[in-house]
């Protein structure tokens, strides 16, 4: 598949990249500053260097690709996003947005927002396919290509159709055992994981996820 990075430059951008890259899957890393998207690329080319990498702005990224993971801030989702509604008309996006607020050295959710970011997207994007996904694997453990992943992948969607996409791209990743958890709305509850995960790894220097058991 054709997979689209908004924004590809970031920790966990990037990490997707190279962890779908891995798959054999064409990268295409997109930034508002094309020279940052080619370094961005350059530095996943060193480590998969027979992957097709494509480095441009978030208009041509989004056109080229044919499913678009969402990884910026909270603070600058809708006024990037806003813009390129009309090229993300029928698009498959996966949304790995989690709205984090860092006091004094402690991560909380941002109070603020009351719905989850999924669905705020859903509500922006009425015609984009809309996936909440990879909100509890570190971009630590995506980027480790030597290193074996054992991870449960909590997504929510409301709809079939991308859910199948969704499912059919995961299928190519060893390691990610997909875990249906509901619908958009639900997914503020990963939100207010996120911050309890990122707490635990600063204090115990160490890259956490959510296991789950029973299923």
């Amino acid at each position: 598949m054709k997979i689209g990075f908004i924004s590809g430059t970031g920790k966990e951008g990037q990490a997707l990249a190279i962890r779908f890259g891995l798959s054999e899957h064409s990268i295409f890393i997109g930034s508002r500053d094309i020279s940052k998207a080619e370094l961005s690329g350059n530095q996943i080319r060193n480590i998969l260097p027979d992957v097709e990498i494509l480095c441009s702005d978030y208009k041509q990224t989004v056109l080229q690709s044919d499913i678009v993971f969402i990884a910026l801030p909270f603070s600058v989702v809708e006024n990037q996003l806003t813009p390129l509604k009309n090229e993300l008309k029928g698009k498959y996006i996966v949304d790995t947005t989690v709205p984090l607020s860092l006091n004094k050295g402690k991560f909380t959710r941002l109070s603020g927002l009351k719905e989850s970011v999924s669905q705020f997207l859903y509500n922006l994007l009425p015609d984009s396919h809309i996936i909440s996904s990879f909100h509890t694997i570190s971009h630590l453990d995506l980027k480790r290509i030597q290193k074996k992943m054992d991870h449960d992948l909590l997504y929510f969607v409301n709809d079939k159709k991308p859910e199948s996409k969704f499912l059919e791209l995961i299928d190519t990743v060893k390691g990610l055992n997909p875990v249906k958890c509901g619908t958009l709305d639900l997914s503020i509850l990963i939100e207010h994981q996120v911050p309890l995960l990122l707490n635990i790894n600063k204090q115990y220097g160490k890259s956490t996820s959510i296991k789950i058991h029973g299923l």
